[in-house]
Parts: C-alpha cells; sequence; structure tokens
C-alpha cells in the first residue's frame, strides 16, 4: 500500500513538497516524467521523453543512446559520471548504468559506475517505498574510493520523485572524498493530483 505523507501535495505557488525539497537539496532533472497511468486510467501526457526512459529501464539500447543524445550537451562540468545502483542488489546492470557509461566513453571522463553499489536490496520506490535519506544510505556502499577523491562527479539515476536518493548517493560520495557532486535524474516525476 502507498504511504501518502503530503509530498504530493501542492502548495501555494503550484509547487509540491517533493519539487520543494528537490530544490531545496539542488536534486535537477533533465525532463519532466509523466507516469504511463493516472489512477489506473492511460496518462495522455506521457511523452516521448517518458516513454524512452521507460525503454532505458529496460535496458533498450536504441533508448539508452537516445537519451545520450538528448542529454549530452546539456552535462555540467563534470570529470567523472556514477549512477545510483539498482534497488535489486543483484542486478548490477541497469539502464542508468549503462546510459552513463556511454557517457563517460564519448565524453572521456571516468567511468564511476562501480563506485555506488547496493549492498542490501530494497523496494523499488515507484512501488511507493518513499525512504529517508537515511534508510537509502543504509542499502548503499561505496567501492573503488581511490576514483572518487577530488573528482567533480556527476551522479544520475533515471527517474526521481523526491530526490532522496539521489542526496543519500550524493552523501556518500562526498563522504568518500568528491569535491563536488552534481545530482541529476533524466526525469522528475510530475504531480497529478493523486
Amino acid at each position: 500500500m502507498r504511504r501518502n505523507y503530503g509530498f504530493n501535495k501542492q502548495t501555494g505557488d503550484g509547487m509540491t513538497l517533493y519539487d520543494r525539497y528537490r530544490r531545496e537539496h539542488k536534486v535537477k532533472n533533465f525532463f519532466p516524467y509523466h507516469p504511463v497511468s493516472i489512477r489506473r486510467e492511460p496518462n495522455p501526457n506521457h511523452t516521448r521523453i517518458s516513454r524512452l526512459i521507460i525503454r532505458l529501464k529496460d535496458k533498450n539500447n536504441d533508448a539508452i543512446q537516445k537519451i545520450v543524445d538528448e542529454i549530452i550537451g546539456k552535462l555540467p562540468v563534470i570529470d567523472m559520471i556514477c549512477s545510483i545502483p539498482s534497488s535489486n542488489a543483484c542486478e548490477t546492470q541497469n539502464g542508468i548504468r549503462l546510459a552513463s557509461q556511454i557517457i563517460s566513453k564519448q565524453l572521456g571522463i571516468v567511468d564511476g559506475t562501480e563506485c555506488l553499489i547496493r549492498a542490501t536490496s530494497r523496494d523499488r520506490s515507484c512501488a511507493g517505498n518513499r525512504s529517508s535519506i537515511d534508510s537509502h544510505m543504509k542499502t548503499m556502499a561505496l567501492q573503488n574510493q581511490h576514483l572518487i577523491k577530488g573528482r567533480r562527479i556527476l551522479l544520475l539515476d533515471d527517474v526521481t520523485t523526491s530526490g532522496a536518493t539521489l542526496v543519500a548517493g550524493a552523501q556518500m560520495l562526498k563522504m568518500g572524498g568528491a569535491a563536488l557532486v552534481s545530482k541529476y535524474a533524466l526525469g522528475a516525476t510530475v504531480y497529478y493530483g493523486h
């Protein structure tokens, strides 16, 4: 059962608390992400980019390359890229990691996709598991810390709602010695009043 702690309620300025949380924690996104359905009905706003993100999550190589092509010119100045690991600790290769590896090769920067790993599986956030930063940090671990020290890192996720996973991952990379961590998701979930 999905718990609603009020984060998806709109405030007086038209923003949700999720929007405010992402802004406060400097979590950025390249695109809005429109879910496939709203209250079990097809979402008429489900865009081409939203469909590409879903296909990227399914590790579709064509979608991964199209997403990379869309964002490569919009990236901040970095010398390393890391990605948020799958919620399943056994799934070491996911779509966002594959996209990050392509970006690393195309830009000639350090591939840090093996630095942040999922040590313990957790319920997927899209299944209604909205967790705190601390709970995310308890399920992730750092490895290859020698690659992280002093780097300007782009931490990339596929879709974010609150940004908590990106914030937790960034905190871990900073503890590992990163000079700067820019937190980006391909898409930020659009609120539809549910």
